[in-house]
């Protein structure tokens, strides 16, 4: 797993030293202008309300540094659906066939995205940064479009009350 940096966090791999068990360390600057307590608590809150669920990535824990706090997640050896898309555009421009993905395939993955965003809106919370980057394979899916997709990243999210329609009023 490469590291994956962000506007003030950085995704590091991590192992329990305890149980052997491999995990993402979500490790967020305290000391960036841009972030809050607030928000970092927000994140938490919404990824244990909305974690149980097979396509959204597990919150473990939180830990703090004199200069970071350290969200432990659930380890996604698969990558990023980002990364994954592009090696195989990149493997298939050789190919007669143009197309990435058989329609079965996109289906599999909206199917699994549509799930996870459904578990957040029936638990009252909206994700508002859905992007490939954002969903990560728990396999390596370059080779198999059904492994496991999650829904990852929650720093934007929000909480949505039933019936409400806009969150920037």
């Amino acid at each position: 797993m490469r590291g994956r940096s962000g506007a003030f966090s950085a995704v590091k791999l991590a192992t329990n030293k305890k149980t052997g068990e491999k995990c993402a360390v979500k490790m967020v600057n305290k000391r960036h202008p841009e972030f809050t307590l607030e928000s970092l608590v927000m994140e938490c809150k919404f990824m244990k309300k909305v974690g149980k669920h097979r396509n959204i990535i597990e919150f473990k824990a939180l830990y703090e540094t004199k200069t970071t706090f350290d969200i432990v997640l659930e380890y996604m050896c698969g990558g990023e659906l980002f990364d994954i898309i592009i090696k195989k555009v990149e493997a298939n421009e050789a190919s007669e066939d143009p197309k990435p993905y058989s329609e079965r395939e996109v289906a599999s993955i909206m199917t699994q995205l549509n799930e996870a965003v459904g578990h957040c809106h029936a638990n009252g919370i909206v994700h508002r940064d859905l992007k490939p980057e954002n969903l990560l394979a728990s396999e390596d899916g370059a080779d198999d479009p059904n492994a496991p997709i999650k829904l990852a990243d929650f720093g934007l999210a929000a909480e949505c009350a039933a019936g409400t329609k806009d969150l920037y009023d």
